[in-house]
């Protein structure tokens, strides 16, 4: 949720750098960037928004003339640039100062929790065209995270923008942002589309670019007043199903996930014993056991996976439901 706030500033700041760029919208871009890099590294990609913004907007010269777009790398370089970085280094060191102040521990930490789940050979040579993975997001990982069709105004948002070529000062830095940003992601994580939770970040992207279509639509149909209705009610009968489901999912939450509620239990049982508990290399212990078990470990508490038949105190096996 943090990620997605900090995101939403930092595109809201890049329109308003787009229309009247100051120093200070620039310090303040580079700055939320950083404290949403604090928040979980891979939001440092956000940082790109007002760089593209600032690169992709028309501007003029003294003359009058529009500058071309060598001119207005140059003097993005020059300046707004370095603004961006100072205030994206300064968000970070509020937001995460260990990373500076104790650079070692927090480098060791990210090499033997994070890039575990990391898969360097698919930014290989041979495979940096294969984009089985990120279709595989497109088809499958976004639409289950907007279930249940809140992915679809997004994706029609998408393929009306990218033929809107008067709205590409506004779309395109979102649009080149989202495609960047889901290439990393899933090609990125293990090589497996299963993090449908990294895909939330381009949430407030899309938000905009519904937006953007929306209100382009009813510019275009302003005099068309039943089709403009038509629209609207359409918009609302794909988006109702998704608040309704947010809603339920959001009361099923209050309720005691039957992870803590094993986990408490083994706590009581175990107390202060030296104790193994064994988690089946079978089924989706990931999701289902691991999260239940993996704050007891401790000097006396093991937990580790392994067969069946393999001594333990405790053997734990992960279901898909519930047994009937």
């Amino acid at each position: 949720v943090l990620s997605n706030l900090l995101c939403s500033l930092v595109i809201w700041l890049s329109l308003k750098v787009q229309s009247r760029p100051t120093w200070w919208m620039l310090l303040g871009a580079g700055f939320i960037s950083g404290l949403g890099a604090a928040t979980r590294y891979p939001v440092a990609i956000i940082a790109i928004i007002p760089c593209l913004y600032f690169l992709l907007s028309r501007r003029v010269d003294s003359d009058g003339r529009e500058k071309k777009f060598f001119d207005r790398v140059k003097a993005f370089v020059s300046r707004s640039l370095w603004l961006i970085v100072v205030g994206f280094a300064a968000g970070l060191f509020i937001g995460h100062p260990e990373l500076f102040l104790d650079s070692r521990r927090v480098i060791a930490a990210i090499t033997r929790e994070t890039m575990k789940y990391a898969s360097s050979q698919e930014f290989n040579a041979n495979k940096l065209l294969n984009l089985s993975l990120v279709w595989q997001y497109i088809t499958y990982v976004i639409p289950f995270a907007m279930y249940p069709f809140l992915w679809l105004p997004s994706y029609c948002a998408i393929l009306y923008l990218v033929f809107r070529r008067k709205l590409y000062s506004r779309s395109l830095p979102i649009l080149i942002f989202s495609a960047l940003y889901l290439y990393c992601i899933a090609k990125g994580y293990l090589g497996q589309a299963i993090f449908a939770r990294t895909t939330m970040l381009l949430f407030p992207g899309f938000c905009i670019l519904v937006g953007l279509t929306y209100g382009d639509l009813l510019r275009l149909l302003k005099k068309q007043r039943m089709s403009a209705i038509l629209l609207t009610i359409v918009t609302v009968l794909v988006i109702a199903p998704s608040v309704v489901f947010d809603a339920a999912y959001a009361h099923a939450m209050e309720q005691k996930d039957v992870r803590s509620a094993l986990r408490e239990d083994l706590n009581k049982m175990i107390a202060t014993s030296p104790a193994t508990i064994a988690v089946s290399r079978f089924g989706p212990w990931f999701y289902t056991v691991m999260p239940a078990v993996e704050p007891l470990k401790s000097k006396s508490v093991t937990v580790q996976l392994q067969e069946a038949d393999q001594p333990a105190d405790f053997f734990l096996v992960g279901f898909t439901g519930p047994i009937d």
